[in-house]
């Protein structure tokens, strides 16, 4: 019943759209025409009628727009907490710079290197400029600046949660 509410909260908006987007069509043609007290005809009032056939469904897509993101975010937030949960190991310092023990210590196959993109870290000019690298395991692009980069020997990927190397 509660497994993957962001689809739900999704599917809920999308049924919020059809709903009220059918439901103010069918008062602008229930409200908005009328028979004339003085002649019998059919007459539109225009007051009801042209903001009910466009405002309505208008007001429908935009709110449901609302519901849809909050649901995409509820998704997202449990795609990226699931992942935090399948390695619990290095939770307590999620994003942050790990000091890492040398490297002869570590098995090889549970630590990997990762991909610097941009510069060579042995270039001095600037100590504060970003650089990107990718991360071994997700693959996912990371920003750390260069001081960052050459004090820590292992760094923590934000999005999978886990240990690697930096290749100095």
């Amino acid at each position: 019943m509660f497994n993957n509410p962001g689809k739900k909260i999704q599917s809920i908006a999308i049924v919020y759209f059809i709903f009220f987007t059918f439901l103010s069509v069918y008062l602008a043609f229930r409200l908005g025409i009328t028979e004339s007290p003085f002649t019998g005809e059919k007459v539109i009032i225009m007051e009801i009628f042209f903001p009910l056939l466009i405002g309505g469904p208008l007001w429908a897509y935009l709110s449901s727009l609302f519901l849809s993101g909050f649901g995409e975010l509820v998704e997202n937030s449990g795609i990226i907490a699931g992942k935090r949960e399948n390695d619990s190991d290095n939770t307590a310092n999620a994003g942050q710079p790990v000091p890492m023990p040398q490297q002869e210590n570590l098995p090889a196959e549970n630590i990997r290197s990762a991909e610097i993109l941009k510069e060579d870290l042995t270039n001095d000019a600037e100590d504060d400029r970003l650089i990107d690298i990718i991360c071994p395991y997700c693959g996912e692009t990371l920003t750390y600046s260069k001081s960052v980069l050459t004090e820590n020997t292992g760094l923590t990927c934000p999005l999978c949660d886990k240990t690697f190397l930096t290749k100095n």
